[in-house]
């Protein structure tokens, strides 16, 4: 189980614990600041506060479990899903701020231009490497050749890229 989890999780338990003994202290105080702290919105931190001699304990319990939901929170992956994009770009035109305009032809270029520095950084790898690669050695020729392999497929890319982002120039 994921430690963001962990957190938010124990932190839910805990702050509930601490809920259910403020409960009880509650009731036994008496029955209506009982009723109160369980009926009323918002009855619950009143009374918590305004007996904090008598309920310190479940009020730093319930206090440690939000702090721990919030860890858990802050820990937690961002997810990439398409509500979060909608709500981001909502966002941003209630703020004034125009999105950028998709344009699958930059993307392209970009990725085009990506692909060539792998393309530049895996050509001085294998120079280098079938410069130090011994002859006798046919574990680490049959290793290199892979590698140019991934090369060639590699160059196979750019060339596709480059005839598709071509017309569009």
């Amino acid at each position: 189980m994921p430690l963001f989890l962990i957190f938010i999780l124990g932190g839910l338990v805990i702050g509930f614990v601490g809920l259910i003994w403020g409960a009880v202290l509650a009731f036994r105080l008496t029955v209506w600041w009982g009723l109160v702290y369980i009926l009323v919105p918002l009855g619950w931190p009143i009374f918590l506060i305004a007996h904090l001699g008598r309920t310190l304990k479940p009020t730093l319990i319930i206090l440690l479990g939000a702090l721990m939901v919030v860890v858990g929170v802050k820990q937690a992956p961002q997810w990439n899903h398409p509500s979060v994009a909608v709500a981001k770009q909502s966002t941003n035109l209630v703020a004034g701020v125009q999105p950028k305009q998709q344009d699958p032809a930059a993307d392209q270029r970009a990725q085009l231009q990506d692909y060539k520095a792998q393309a530049e950084r895996r050509y001085v790898e294998l120079t280098q490497k079938r410069a130090t690669t011994k002859p006798d050695d046919d574990a680490a020729i049959l290793a290199f050749n892979q590698e140019v392999i991934q090369y060639n497929a590699l160059l196979e890319q750019i060339k596709t890229l480059e005839a598709k982002v071509q017309p569009a120039n």
